[in-house]
């Protein structure tokens, strides 16, 4: 058993070892923390964002990565990753991790008979987000 962190998590899902990849691990499993599925939508935006990949590369990284093409125990919802993913791109942020806290408050909102509240918005990307303060 290997531990994964998000750094090689991004290389198996941008496929840059391609089939060495097997042989690299050496047919180990993969396992993570929870807190992998955050850092590597947050790293492929960054990467992105500073023009080292593509977006469109990006995306498809992210998808090999949450379809479970890349073999690593433990997974989180799919669709607060992908939530978190477009809000952070629609308000340009190259990290993910603040636009997963609105995606979650957007899902607790819709859970609780959709309260309001100042950053409420529906998991869609159909929301108002107001920009980062920093």
């Amino acid at each position: 058993m290997l531990v994964a962190d998000a750094a090689l998590a991004v290389e198996l899902s941008l496929d840059r070892l391609g089939e060495q990849a097997d042989s690299a691990l050496g047919g180990e499993e993969l396992v993570a923390p929870c807190l992998l599925w955050s850092e590597v939508p947050s790293v492929l935006s960054e990467m992105a964002f500073r023009g080292e990949i593509s977006r469109d590369l990006a995306t498809q990284a992210l998808e090999r990565f949450l379809t479970g093409e890349i073999h690593v125990a433990e997974r989180r919802h799919v669709e607060l990753t992908m939530t978190a993913w477009r809000i952070a791109s629609e308000l340009g942020w190259a990290k993910t991790y603040d636009a997963e806290y609105l995606a979650m408050r957007g899902f607790s909102i819709l859970a609780s008979s959709r309260s309001t509240c100042a950053c409420a918005a529906a998991p869609t990307g159909s929301g108002s987000w107001s920009r980062h303060p920093s």
